[in-house]
């Protein structure tokens, strides 16, 4: 981890200026759909890309360095961490706070990463972000980047719904395009097959592709709402997100401490029903409409 990390800020210090990549090819949002010019790139640009991803695994490493003891590649590697930050914030942010990338991956990426400064005015990034999303009819358009990060970060943002209406879409581009036209697998691209039922002429068309697959993470730790607190599970946190268009939701998760479970269901009246399944000797912290408490091994009902 140290050797790639040191790897990058060699390269990038060869150059002169802050810590951020500076140059060099990137696949970056790759085969996303929201560049006006023709071709597999994004329109996010490629070098914000990389600068995030330069202060996650930055900060990755002095997050590792400070489990394993060894204080001073946490503190060495922390704060080329937060320097990155500082340079991503100075470069890519305007006086308001909003990044320069204005697309669903730029702002996904701002959100999750946690990259939005300060000076920011609240909520900026998170309503732009949503009215992005509206702006292209409630469809996604991001690529192998921004797929995994735009669902969680309009969850986290308080857009849970509009996060429910992109897993629903059934036209090009969602994933129940795909599964109408008979797809067991996840495809390269959002139309890999057409809707005429042929292969997309454009080429790399594989049928078998992890990347937009990432919506079940989210599933799991948004719509059921299981998230790790401490290491092998020991500790969770349960905040589901309940949306009646789906009915209901249910996550069964086999950790190193125990088989977890988390769901809801709508009855008939309209209230939802919370079941809840914590194992032997861990804990929970469920979290519903703003309100907590611990769970000890058990079932449960809300």
């Amino acid at each position: 981890m140290k050797a790639w990390v040191e790897c990058e800020r060699y390269k990038e210090e060869a150059i002169e200026g802050p810590h951020l990549i500076k140059d060099g090819f990137h696949f970056a949002d790759w085969l996303s759909l929201d560049n006006p010019e023709p071709g597999p790139f994004g329109a996010t640009d490629p070098l914000y890309i990389a600068s995030a991803y330069y202060y996650r695994c930055a900060k990755s490493v002095a997050g590792a360095a400070g489990v394993l003891g060894y204080d001073e590649d946490e503190k060495k590697f922390g704060k080329l961490a937060s320097e990155i930050k500082e340079a991503i914030q100075e470069k890519y942010f305007d006086e308001d706070g909003l990044c320069v990338c204005h697309t669903q991956t730029g702002a996904a990426i701002a959100i999750e990463y946690g990259l939005i400064p300060e000076r920011a005015k609240e909520n900026l990034e998170a309503d732009a972000l949503a009215e992005r999303v509206k702006a292209n009819n409630s469809h996604l358009n991001t690529g192998f980047v921004g797929t995994s990060l735009l669902c969680p970060a309009l969850t986290a943002t308080g857009s849970n719904k509009l996060a429910v209406t992109l897993l629903l879409n059934e036209d090009f581009p969602s994933w129940l395009y795909c599964v109408n036209l008979d797809a067991v697998t996840i495809w390269e691209r959002w139309n890999s097959v057409l809707e005429d039922g042929h292969i997309n002429p454009e080429g790399m068309n594989s049928l078998n592709h992890y990347s937009y697959g990432s919506i079940v993470a989210w599933m799991y730790k948004d719509l059921c709402g299981l998230r790790q607190a401490a290491p092998g599970f020991k500790r969770a946190v349960i905040k589901p997100h309940a949306d009646k268009r789906l009915g209901y939701a249910q996550c069964v998760l086999n950790t190193s401490a125990g088989i977890y479970k988390s769901g809801w269901k709508y009855k008939d009246d309209g209230t939802v029903v919370y079941n809840v399944e914590v194992p032997f000797d861990a804990e929970a912290e469920f979290i519903l409409d703003g309100k907590r408490q611990i769970l000890t091994a058990g079932n449960y009902e809300f």
